[in-house]
């Protein structure tokens, strides 16, 4: 596993998003993100996002916290290498996550 220190995109997201991970970086397109997520978290749902290196929006899905972790399993197999970001929003806070796509 490779640990990540992540980009914000807001101040202050303590209590929303906690040891959060994205492994492996880089990858061939499978990965996860895992991580823990505040009790406080009202909306129980996650938006996820990735962007090209351009910032454009290339895919877009929600998943779901269950017992206060996220466990997401990713499949961006046919996308082009290059780098990307994930961003997570819950709560209208969000977090991103850089990872490379790599064959």
């Amino acid at each position: 596993k490779l640990k990540m220190e992540l980009g914000l995109s807001v101040a202050n997201t303590k209590g929303v998003f906690n040891a959060l991970e994205l492994y492996p970086n880089p990858n061939n397109g499978l990965f996860t993100v895992h991580g823990t997520i505040g009790a406080n978290v009202k909306n129980k749902g996650v938006k996820v996002d990735v962007l090209n290196s351009l910032g454009q929006q290339v895919y877009s899905t929600a998943t779901t916290i269950a017992n206060g972790e996220i466990n997401l399993k990713m499949d961006v197999q046919s996308f082009a290498d290059g780098m990307y970001m994930i961003r997570l929003t819950a709560d209208g806070v969000s977090q991103n996550m850089r990872f490379s796509l790599q064959r």
